[in-house]
């Protein structure tokens, strides 16, 4: 079985675990974590499936899209009559239901009594809907003034018996099921030029989102390579190809494949990205090393950037930059080095900086902000105030860029909000190369859990919150007071030879709500911000 087929199904698994499980329940956290990636697989692989044929669909001529939906209402008649029979063949054939048959056996060929025989049923309501289209039951339902069409959407009362013979509680009736009709369907072909540019954008973003999962989360560098591939051979002009390339050269590297390609592409096409930077300087690309003096450097910038001290600023985000390529605040880097663009060079410049940035960036609310710098300085150009003033910024979208630009760092609208009495859990967040040399660790955890937390009945798992970042879990806990009872003991008490301190004391808990944002964010400083506030 292919295994995109495979996520689908346990996308839909997931949904119904989930149901039965409460948010104290021992696996609640790292399920709900987990179902998130597959709902994302879900929604982008649905989403290019069928985008993918419409738009095929939209460049026929109407004679041969006429004649494809034909086909594809026979081949579903064809399948419902099928499916009809086949239930058929495993109807009872008891001695007393042979018996009791109304006019003869209930043999192999099903029930000569029509409503005993579910293909009869599906033939039936097949024929009457290609005769009179779908119609809810009524009196006068053959009425010459009743449109064809009149009642195509509306649903059949649920209080309106099928037949006055047939039983309410029958299962065949429930094979005859209606067809959408012919032009129903051929309505749903695009054809408008803006509506086929839309399908294409999120075609474009399908392939490219699939082609992330399929490498980061679901560990299918060989899927991956195949989606980012295709976007490229797509859409060769689409502002995601540096990370396109980017995750084809590590997805080749893990199939030793050719690598180096993509490599010699992304210094070929685009020398100044990051994700150049990053292949080319492979040692301190990520890590919790590289994020913490990331974060530290942007406070530094970011300083110098409120005293108006551009040039000092900007010097320490370039060198950060080039150290660090990619790390959780790159995004952030970036952003504050198009502020200062905005001080330092031109207007044009600026507005194009900030659109690549808005075509290539996560974060939703940076996103967001950009968006709203760009349409303070385009309303700036758009107004008639002279280019004298303009320069000076000293009110309208210069007060707007000032005024975001200081709210850019600070966390005051935290996404995590204070919820002591919600269920816990306790994180220990570790990064790649740790994760997979700390050993024996969850033995010694259940070990740890044994002697301290006997009526706790914890439980321990894995998963990884980023590329670079892994996070243990230990759940549940009744409420934020438990589980910091249980941090204080943890490090107080635990040791391992292979957990560094540093490590031990970066811990944290968290409420279970809050840690769906964590896992949507995937930005633990953050979260760590909030957490030195809130506990």
């Amino acid at each position: 079985m292919e295994e995109k087929e495979d996520f689908l199904k346990t996308k839909y698994y997931l949904d119904s675990a989930l149901s039965n499980f409460k948010e104290t329940d021992r696996n609640y956290a790292s399920l709900s974590s987990r179902k998130e990636v597959f709902d994302q697989y879900a929604e982008n692989y649905e989403l290019l499936t069928r985008n993918d044929s419409l738009i095929k669909l939209s460049q026929l001529s109407a004679t041969d899209q006429e004649a494809y939906v034909d086909a594809y209402l026979a081949r579903e008649e064809e399948r419902l009559i099928r499916e009809a029979e086949e239930a058929s063949e495993r109807k009872s054939t008891g001695i007393f239901e042979n018996l009791l048959a109304f006019g003869g056996s209930g043999g192999a060929g099903g029930s000569s009594f029509y409503w005993d025989n579910p293909a009869a049923i599906q033939r039936g309501s097949l024929e009457f809907n290609r005769t009179w289209g779908n119609r809810p039951l009524s009196d006068n339902w053959r009425s010459s003034n009743r449109g064809f069409q009149e009642n195509t959407n509306e649903a059949i009362p649920s209080n309106t018996p099928a037949t006055e013979t047939a039983s309410e509680n029958s299962t065949e009736t429930s094979f005859a099921t209606q067809l959408p009709d012919k032009a129903s369907l051929l309505s749903r072909i695009p054809n408008e030029p803006e509506t086929l540019q839309k399908m294409r954008e999120e075609t474009e973003n399908a392939y490219f989102n699939l082609g992330k999962l399929l490498y980061f989360d679901l560990k299918r560098p060989e899927k991956a390579v195949a989606n980012l591939k295709k976007l490229i051979e797509e859409f060769p002009d689409t502002p995601k190809k540096p990370e396109a390339y980017y995750t084809l050269y590590l997805a080749s590297r893990d199939l030793n494949g050719n690598p180096d390609q993509y490599a010699q592409l992304l210094n070929k096409e685009f020398p100044n990205s990051q994700f150049t930077k990053s292949v080319n300087n492979p040692e301190e690309v990520s890590g919790s090393q590289a994020n913490f003096e990331s974060a530290e450097n942007y406070k530094k910038a970011y300083g110098y950037y409120s005293e108006q001290e551009y040039a000092a600023a900007r010097d320490i985000i370039r060198e950060t930059l080039n150290r660090y390529p990619l790390t959780k605040h790159t995004d952030r880097l970036l952003l504050l080095d198009i502020l200062i663009a905005g001080k330092l060079e031109s207007v044009d410049r600026y507005k194009e900086r900030l659109q690549s940035f808005m075509q290539n960036a996560q974060d939703e609310e940076l996103l967001a902000f950009a968006g709203e710098l760009l349409q303070a300085v385009s309303e700036e150009e758009d107004s008639d105030v002279p280019a004298e003033e303009t320069s000076q910024m000293g009110n309208e979208a210069g007060d707007v860029q000032e005024t975001e630009a200081a709210a850019l760092p600070t966390g005051e609208q935290s996404p995590y909000t204070e919820n002591p009495s919600q269920t816990h859990i306790f994180i220990l967040p570790m990064d790649e190369e740790l994760a997979e040399n700390v050993g024996n660790l969850t033995a010694e955890l259940e070990n740890f859990h044994n002697t301290n937390f006997t009526n706790e009945r914890l439980r321990t798992g894995t998963i990884g919150l980023n590329r670079e970042t892994k996070i243990l879990i230990i759940s549940p806990f009744p409420n934020a007071e438990r589980s910091l009872v249980y941090r204080e003991t943890f490090l107080n008490s635990f040791n391992n030879d292979s957990l560094p301190e540093e490590i031990k004391n970066s811990s944290f808990v968290i409420s279970i709500e809050n840690f769906q944002q964590l896992n949507k964010r995937k930005d633990l400083e953050e979260y760590r911000t909030f957490y030195e506030q809130a506990y």
